[in-house]
């Protein structure tokens, strides 16, 4: 999961669904992987959007 956090932050930004078919993984299986990331944002009252990939929130939490 490291390289689609990696990905998600650089300005390369493929589809989740691309994602998924290039490391051999179902979407159901990153979303489950992400939901960590979720619960790391929540405090920050940040919200990650998996299908964009982008992160979504106050300009000066983010």
């Amino acid at each position: 999961m490291r390289k689609y956090s990696i990905l998600c932050f650089s300005h390369q930004k493929p589809a989740s669904k691309i994602f998924c078919e290039k490391q051999y993984l179902s979407r159901a299986t990153v979303f489950r992987k992400l939901s960590v990331i979720k619960e790391i944002l929540a405090p920050f009252h940040l919200q990650f959007n998996i299908n964009k990939l982008e992160l979504i929130g106050s300009e000066l939490a983010i």
